[in-house]
């Protein structure tokens, strides 16, 4: 484990206690798939998210995965669910894989690590149970082509 990913797991234990439940791990592990990321599964509790019929149908907890890269905090995480009930809904690449960033080159900041990123997965989750999922003023998300599957450190940008 690198010096990024003990500091992205000591900053995530301080969110989990000062979370008052809302975030739980459960586990940490080396990464199935890739041995350069730390993968954390986590519990997330999103029963006061006010909802609509378009948005993700978020159950009371979702249980997520997070992938830790190597050079944390100067490459983005990674952020999976194990189902396949957000697939089709927007900013959900390959069925599994949250885009949190339109742009990370330019949105993801090292300075704000774990604190920043959590702030913006639970963004995320709020306004994807709101179905609001284009803001005005905001940059039109382009199309995307991928060429291979895996595990993606770019965003959806």
């Amino acid at each position: 484990m690198t010096e990024g990913q003990r500091l992205a797991l000591e900053q995530l234990r301080e969110i989990e206690a000062a979370s008052e439940g809302v975030l739980e791990i459960v586990s940490v592990n080396e990464a199935a798939l890739d041995s350069k990321f730390v993968e954390v599964n986590f519990s997330f509790y999103c029963g006061d998210m006010e909802r609509a019929e378009n948005g993700l149908p978020l159950r009371q907890r979702e249980r997520l995965e997070l992938l830790i890269p190597s050079d944390f905090p100067f490459k983005i995480l990674t952020v999976i669910t194990l189902h396949t009930r957000f697939a089709g809904f927007p900013h959900v690449l390959w069925k599994h894989e949250f885009c949190l960033y339109r742009s990370p080159a330019t949105e993801w900041d090292p300075a704000d690590g774990m604190f920043g990123f959590m702030e913006r997965l639970d963004e995320w989750l709020r306004r994807g149970a709101r179905g609001e999922w284009g803001v005005i003023g905001e940059a039109v998300h382009p199309p995307v082509t991928y060429l291979g599957s895996g595990v993606s450190s770019f965003g959806c940008s």
